[in-house]
């Protein structure tokens, strides 16, 4: 597998395109930071995944489904309004 080399050029062309202003320092920190994650990222490339399943989570989780059904409730959505008619809230006219 082919990896971005790593160098000051590459640096300077993420900090234009991020809009940063980087000193000296700060090139050179972020271009041993960004090296050491491309090289960890190396290391779990080499990993022998053949024959394994991707685990997305680390537990299964399964849903557990209840059977839908309809019942009556004894609660009354309209009880407590004053404006209402045949069963319907009743609001002012929009005009």
């Amino acid at each position: 597998m082919d990896y971005w080399k790593i160098d000051k050029e590459l640096i300077n062309r993420i900090a234009l395109i991020s809009k940063l202003d980087l000193n000296e320092s700060e090139r050179m920190l972020f271009l041993k930071q960004l090296g050491d994650v491309l090289d960890t990222f190396k290391l779990i490339d080499e990993v022998d995944t053949d024959g394994l399943e991707p685990a997305f989570h680390p537990r299964i989780i399964e849903n557990i489904w209840r059977e839908d059904e309809a019942s009556e409730t004894a609660w009354d959505p309209l009880a407590d309004v004053e404006s209402k008619e045949e069963g319907y809230y009743k609001a002012p006219r929009i005009v």
